[in-house]
């Protein structure tokens, strides 16, 4: 009528979470290097979010900002 199927093996949660954990250690160095990496690490991405906030804030390209908007209301 159905098949049967067979259950899967016992996992080693303890070991799985060592070798997980252990790997974060390893590649933390490759992180942290490409997280501060000036061109596109979080730097970066900082400066982008100010630029985007003062784009919004101020306007951009003739299109009014957000403070313009609120002195005309």
């Amino acid at each position: 009528m159905g098949k049967s199927v067979d259950a899967p093996e016992n996992r080693d949660y303890a070991k799985e979470m060592r070798e997980t954990l252990q790997a974060q250690i390893d590649l933390a160095p490759e992180l942290f290097a490409a997280e501060s990496n000036e061109e596109y690490g979080r730097g970066a991405n900082a400066q982008l979010d100010l630029r985007v906030m003062r784009d919004v804030m101020m306007g951009k390209d003739g299109e009014p900002g957000l403070l313009d908007l609120y002195e005309k209301e």
